[in-house]
């Protein structure tokens, strides 16, 4: 009875999501085709052309089912602002839309596994990937870009000095660096060209300095926030305060390498148990062995 009632539980559960995800996709294809039927001057997106690769058609419907449920209101809010962190529009739709399409098809695997198998239990690890396995690749993808732009900012405050000193404002001095930035560190241009595009749609400018400490919660970018927090309050120049903190942001960058050299010896120790001992006791102790061998034999 057990078993049946788990049975009924995911196989509904996957049947509904399942026929609504897809109802709610094929609108959101029928509205895109109006749009571009309709908006005939406008420039055309290619966001809303179907790929024709695999990946890339896998892709567009993750991004349409998570443009649904994002519209939904299903997810809090804290969450999303903590998914958004590093990744643009397209990986944060293709995010949700891959976490409830990767657990409807786990719901479905379980189902196929139930009635070819009969195993109630092993089955289950399917719809439960389904609901981590999205969240351990973005953990992973935001960890590196916040790594990414940690170690990028210290050049980024050194071109923040020489534009700020030759009388560029900080919104323009801003765009500058992030278009610089765009070969040397991608995460740090991406970074400050979110902070451009606030600039562009928020009208209160203080706002857009707290957004820019909230994204990533990284000490550099509130110290970063606040100074211009204060320069745009009281009047205060910047390139001294972006000296400083450039300064300060290589101390700390030298800092974290010569932790990673610290952690060399440590990280070599292993290694050198498995592969390099052993062939040096052999070096050493084979010619003695061999020696005996030959005198008892």
């Amino acid at each position: 009875m057990k078993e049946f009632v788990i049975f009924l539980l995911f196989g509904g559960v996957a049947f509904v999501l399942l026929a609504e995800v897809f109802r709610q996709v094929q609108r959101q294809q029928r509205l895109n085709m109006l749009k571009r039927t309709l908006v005939v001057t406008s420039t055309s997106d290619t966001s809303v052309e179907l790929p024709k690769t695999f990946s890339g058609r896998a892709q567009f419907f993750f991004r349409q089912v998570g443009m649904w449920l994002d519209g939904r209101g299903i997810i809090s809010q804290k969450t999303l602002d903590t998914i958004k962190v590093g990744v643009g529009p397209h990986a944060y739709y293709s995010f949700l839309g891959a976490k409830l399409s990767l657990f409807v098809l786990g719901c479905v695997l379980y189902i196929i596994c139930y009635l070819l198998f009969h195993q109630p239990l092993y089955p289950i690890v399917f719809p439960i990937f389904g609901l981590i396995g999205p969240d351990m690749a973005m953990s992973r993808w935001r960890k590196k870009y916040i790594e990414n732009v940690q170690m990028g900012m210290a050049d980024a405050l050194d071109l923040l000095v020489i534009c700020v000193e030759v009388g560029m404002p900080a919104e323009v001095a801003i765009g500058r660096v992030a278009h610089e930035m765009k070969n040397l560190n991608p995460a740090v241009s991406k970074e400050l060209n979110m902070t451009v595009n606030d600039f562009q749609v928020i009208p209160d400018r203080i706002e857009v300095f707290r957004l820019l400490s909230r994204r990533t919660g990284l000490p550099i970018m509130k110290q970063i926030s606040s100074v211009l927090i204060q320069s745009y309050e009281l009047g205060t120049p910047l390139g001294e305060a972006f000296r400083t903190l450039a300064e300060e942001s290589k101390k700390e960058t030298m800092l974290r390498f010569q932790e990673k050299v610290a952690q060399i010896p440590a990280l070599m120790t292993v290694p050198m148990i498995v592969f390099i001992l052993p062939v040096l006791f052999i070096a050493l102790l084979a010619p003695g062995v061999l020696k005996a061998l030959a005198i008892y034999s």
